[in-house]
């Protein structure tokens, strides 16, 4: 059986407890950090990063989407990156699109904070079938524990049908 060697530096310190050699605190600060790094551990085993399925494909171009909840933060989060992908393709146009709204409430529902808006514009370029796109940067984008996250889809003029399609977000819990 292979075995490893870790070198422990003459002094070791997290969150404020140290091991120092020779100490009589040497036991009671290893407790704290182990405990310490027990609950980071418990933390990231528990942390499932934010999704939403749009299940089904818009009935028709006009049709919304009112705001939803669709994630709790079991603990602090960090959000990195969200992405939007669709089954069919989305054409770009600047007066008949929509707009995909990401936004963070309490956990009693008020306080809402945008924190990305994609809307299926020129500029945007569209969707093209099954191609993760970025919401762009996330604004507003550390979440406490119990606060939720909310998408809502608005459509300006005649809109555009929507496929169904994915919307994954790339998060880390915050240690």
């Amino acid at each position: 059986m292979a075995t490893s060697t870790i070198t422990i530096p003459e002094e070791l310190g997290v969150g404020g407890a140290y091991l120092a050699p020779g100490g009589t605190t040497g036991v009671p600060a290893l407790k704290t950090i182990l405990e310490e790094l027990q609950a980071a551990a418990n933390a990231a085993a528990r942390f499932a990063p934010p999704h939403w399925q749009k299940d089904a494909a818009d009935s028709a171009a006009g049709t919304t989407t009112a705001e939803l909840a669709f994630y709790r933060a079991d603990v602090d989060t960090t959000l990195l990156t969200a992405y939007l992908s669709f089954d069919a393709a989305v054409t770009g146009h600047d007066t008949n699109n929509a707009s995909i709204v990401l936004r963070k409430r309490d956990a009693d529902g008020t306080n809402a904070v945008d924190i990305a808006t994609f809307t299926t514009d020129v500029a945007s370029g569209g969707f093209d079938a099954r191609a993760p796109k970025t919401m762009g940067t996330l604004t507003a984008g550390t979440m406490l524990a119990g606060q939720v996250l909310t998408l809502e889809i608005t459509k300006l003029n005649s809109g555009v049908q929507l496929p169904k399609g994915f919307l994954h977000i790339d998060a880390e819990p915050t240690l």
